[in-house]
């Protein structure tokens, strides 16, 4: 039950807030409506305003022409009159003119035609010395195009003799080098050979030396001594002290020891000792030559030791042993006389190699030689052919030259002929011109009786202007009365529209400080209906979590009186409102009443001071009832919301 009566309060209040929503929309139309009437009067007299200025400004339209054709009347007798002396003079200066332009014209003809004619005759007599050239080198061409076959074929040849003497060239270079090389590999062998030579004479110093020793030694030694010492050598030939044996067997096998007839039996014993030496010495000479560099301070040690053992054991027969020794330090030495006679040899190669090499080198010079002379040949051939290639160039050059001077005699021709047809046309124009001159001044006669005629037509028209602008201007002073008059009633309407100004803004204060009460108070009891809806939620809130169920429906009763005591409370301030917007309706339909008695008491000329008052007025109305209206609107909402909001919570609980 309670709930059906809170819904049909909130029906109720729904239904009053719509019916007062629908009064403040028709206050808004009727506001509206004065708005149109307000803004049609103001219309109305700036139309009337606008009439009186174009009134205003054809009449200073018509002033205006009225002194526009005087000028132009004035200017025209002036104009007529100097076309007629202008005409007078056109025509003596033509008659002048054309007599001194024929004469001058006849003059430049002649002598025009007496320099053509030189030019055409100096031009022929060119022409034919030309085609004379033209023939004669032509001529000779084929005398010039065979020199250059020839120095083509010519500089060919030489170009292939070139090619030739540097292939030639290039072979030579090689066999040079090839030369150069052998000589160096020839004295490589040959301090290679003087290496091995220096070493040998070293060896023969050393054994000779040794010899000398072992003899010293060996005179006060026995004849068992010497045989121990030679069982000791032949025993000891894997060491390196049978290099002396050794090299003995060489000397002999040489020929450089030969045995003695004197002494057979030194010769028989050392023979059969040295014999198994030189049949090991032929099947291992090979392998021992390589070794002996890498031996020598090995052997020099040997021999040192055997010399120890040959000194410490005495040996008679020593004398006899060594006598080949003895003979061979005494002897000359045929192996330096072989290494000599090959070094001889060395040095004649080398001889004949530098002897080549100057061959090879005098070939250079001379391939040298003719090549640079190959090169100036063909410079000087190619000079030759720059020159040839310039000629045939010149040439070309003269016959374009030719060439061009017999068309420029052409073209000179055609031109003299088109000009000797221009001057004839010229004069053809000239006459043609004296005929329009003619027909000009015949024209220009009926020109000025035509002009004559017009001046008449202008005169008469200019009498009737004059007739129009007098009556224009008994217009002109007529509206001139009437604005007089208007103006000192317009400076009693604008004293009056002074007064209605002040009263106006007197009422505009007076409107606004309500507004600005009446907005302050609707506020202030907004601001308390939303802490008296503040309170209440958080006392329902309290109530909720307090009171048991059975309590809800008193409780209920007791949130929906309040809400009906509130709602109560915004009827009033809306009932409030309403009234305040009645007193402002009258308030505007008094400034209503004084605007109809001001617009039947004024007239037409005083709407321009008074449209600035209505425009304030209806700034003024709208202002107002805009600012009523949102007020309103807003206040309607927010009862709307508040009462929704608590019957939604209503209806949540």
């Amino acid at each position: 039950m309670l709930d059906d009566k809170a819904t049909d309060d909130v029906k109720s209040l729904k239904e009053k807030l719509v019916d007062a929503l629908s009064q403040i929309r028709l206050k808004e139309d009727s506001v509206k409506q004065h708005a149109k009437v307000a803004e049609e009067a103001v219309s109305g007299w700036e139309k009337a305003e606008n009439e009186v200025l174009a009134m205003r400004q054809q009449l200073g339209a018509v002033t205006q022409k009225n002194s526009a054709l005087e000028d132009r009347m004035a200017h025209l007798d002036c104009a007529l009159k100097e076309c007629v002396r202008q005409l007078r003079q056109a025509k003596e200066e033509q008659d002048q003119m054309i007599n001194d332009a024929v004469c001058k014209k006849t003059q430049e003809w002649e002598s025009l035609k007496s320099e053509f004619q030189s030019e055409v005759d100096y031009h022929s007599i060119q022409h034919k010395n030309a085609k004379a050239e033209v023939a004669a080198f032509m001529e000779r061409v084929p005398d010039l195009q065979s020199n250059l076959d020839a120095l083509f074929t010519e500089n060919l040849n030489l170009k292939l003799e070139l090619l030739s003497l540097t292939e030639e060239m290039k072979i030579r270079i090689s066999e040079r080098d090839y030369c150069i090389q052998a000589a160096e590999t020839a004295s490589k062998q040959h301090l290679e050979s003087s290496k091995k030579l220096a070493k040998l004479e070293a060896e023969c110093l050393r054994l000779r030396s040794l010899a000398r020793k072992a003899a010293l030694f060996n005179d006060n030694r026995s004849a068992t001594a010497s045989s121990i010492f030679v069982e000791s050598i032949t025993d000891n030939q894997s060491d390196c002290g049978d290099k002396v044996i050794l090299l003995e067997a060489d000397l002999c096998k040489m020929g450089i020891l030969e045995p003695k007839e004197t002494e057979p039996g030194c010769y028989d014993s050392t023979s059969h000792a040295f014999v198994p030496e030189i049949g090991k010495y032929e099947n291992e000479k090979a392998h021992r030559q390589n070794l002996v560099d890498t031996h020598v301070e090995i052997d020099l040690m040997d021999d040192f030791l055997e010399m120890e053992r040959m000194v410490s054991v005495p040996d008679p027969e020593s004398e006899i042993a060594f006598v080949p020794v003895k003979s061979l330090a005494a002897q000359p030495n045929p192996l330096e006389v072989t290494l000599k006679a090959e070094l001889q040899c060395m040095i004649n190669r080398a001889a004949e190699q530098e002897e080549k090499l100057e061959h090879v080198e005098a070939l250079y010079t001379e391939v040298n030689n003719a090549l640079s002379e190959c090169q100036k040949k063909l410079q000087t051939s190619q000079t030759k052919l720059n020159k040839t290639e310039e000629k045939l160039e010149d040439v070309k050059t003269l016959n374009a030259e030719v060439n061009c001077a017999l068309v420029e005699c052409q073209k000179q021709l055609e031109i003299s002929q088109t000009k000797s047809k221009e001057y004839e046309e010229k004069l053809v124009e000239l006459k043609m011109q004296l005929a329009l001159t003619n027909e000009s001044r015949q024209a220009a006669e009926e020109l000025a009786k035509a002009a004559s005629a017009q001046k008449k037509v202008a005169e008469a028209r200019l009498v009737n202007v004059e007739a129009e602008k007098e009556s224009l201007l008994v217009t002109v002073r007529f509206l001139e009365g009437e604005i007089e008059k208007e103006r000192s009633l317009s400076a009693e309407k604008l004293v009056r529209c002074q007064i209605l100004e002040e009263e106006l803004s007197r009422t505009k204060t007076e409107v606004e400080s309500k507004e600005k009460a009446l907005l302050a108070e609707y506020l202030v009891k907004c601001g308390n209906l939303e802490d008296e809806l503040l309170k209440t939620k958080t006392e329902l809130n309290q109530a909720t979590s307090k009171m048991a169920a059975r309590e809800f429906k008193v409780d209920q009763e007791k949130e929906l009186e309040i809400a009906a005591q509130q709602f109560a409370e915004c009827q009033k301030t809306i009932a409030s409102l309403g009234r305040q917007l009645r007193s402002l309706a009258s308030l505007e339909d008094f400034i209503l009443d004084s605007e109809k008695s001001l617009q039947t008491s004024d007239d037409l000329s005083h709407r321009p001071e008074q449209e600035a008052y209505h425009s304030s007025v209806v700034r003024v109305r709208r202002g107002s009832n805009a600012a009523l209206s949102s007020n309103l609107n807003r206040a309607s909402d927010w009862s709307k919301a508040a009462l929704t909001s608590r019957v939604r919570e209503q209806k949540v609980k």
